[in-house]
């Protein structure tokens, strides 16, 4: 059984952040076909998310998460119906909670404020637009157009060649994106 439980892990891990990856382009319009979906990326991915997560909580609410644990290991380790119905209900709320990671990336998208932004002194791109990199694959970029002045998406997705940069990258707080 513990066998069973070691290959469920890289497969739940990889369908929430295929799912979480899925929500997060949604929200730009980006295609489907641009979400990562090899295992060993989307678990790395999985836990930069996580621990960008884990460093959001409040003290207060590791307090409650650490009272939940305990109070669930001792229940299981009074008898073996207990272990069976914590067993079930754990895969009921992984379960719920997996159908909620698609709204999760849509929130995180909603969310962010820092991107990869190309330099103004690019000459490929419009000087009245902040072009943000959203994400890579291989060797290609995901580009998105945004009002300077409104910070609105403004135009369709580009895919640029980044294997040679034909421009400077910053990390820059430009604030959150609107749809």
């Amino acid at each position: 059984m513990n066998k069973l439980y070691l290959t469920l892990i890289p497969v739940y891990v990889t369908i929430a952040s295929v799912l979480t990856q899925l929500g997060f382009s949604s929200y730009f319009n980006i295609p489907s076909n641009f979400v990562e979906n090899s295992v060993p990326q989307n678990i790395i991915y999985f836990f930069q998310l996580g621990f960008a997560v884990f460093a959001a909580i409040k003290l207060w609410m590791w307090i409650v998460l650490g009272l939940i644990i305990v109070f669930l290991f001792f229940l299981s380790w009074l008898d073996y119906r207990y272990k069976t119905a914590i067993l079930v209900l754990t895969w009921i709320l992984l379960g719920i909670t997996l159908i909620n990671f698609q709204n999760f990336g849509i929130l995180l998208a909603k969310n962010q404020t820092t991107f990869y932004v190309l330099s103004s002194d690019c000459s490929s791109i419009e000087k009245n637009k902040t072009h943000i990199m959203l994400g890579s694959y291989q060797d290609k970029a995901v580009i998105i157009p945004i009002d300077k002045n409104t910070n609105k998406m403004d135009g369709a997705f580009s895919v640029m060649d980044i294997s040679t940069p034909p421009c400077k990258m910053s990390l820059e707080n430009i604030g959150k994106i609107i749809k």
